[in-house]
């Protein structure tokens, strides 16, 4: 039998779908696809990576954290933390890859109303630009 979700799950499943729709837009208004290989992808080819793994909510909603890519690069990068690092240090700089690091070992309590109304913001910003 499967258990119903919690008010907070379903918010959390709610949070990553806006995140993938901003994520995925974002990388076609960018580069037309992949934001990895830059290669020309359709908006439904492009996957949400995350630097930072989904299990911390300190980053998981950071759209800095956030990379539109296609199967193939977001699997190589998964698997290549090295190179991913490195491309992060290119997209991002060194020193905004440093504060992602930083926010991500915050222990103070994450305000997923506040950053679901931001993400909505975005969102909304984001579906009039495309």
């Amino acid at each position: 039998m499967r258990k119903t979700k919690t008010p907070r799950q379903k918010q959390i499943l709610r949070m990553d779908d806006m995140c993938s729709e901003i994520i995925r837009r974002r990388a076609i208004a960018r580069c037309g696809g992949c934001e990895y290989c830059l290669k020309p992808k359709t908006y439904s080819k492009l996957q949400c990576s995350h630097f930072i793994g989904r299990t911390n909510l300190h980053t998981r909603f950071d759209l800095e954290n956030l990379i539109g890519g296609d199967g193939n690069c977001h699997m190589k990068m998964e698997h290549n933390p090295h190179e991913h690092e490195a491309w992060m240090i290119k997209h991002i700089g060194s020193e905004a890859l440093e504060n992602l690091i930083i926010r991500s070992r915050s222990t103070d309590k994450v305000d997923l109303d506040k950053i679901e109304a931001f993400l909505k913001e975005s969102l909304e910003r984001w579906r009039l630009e495309g």
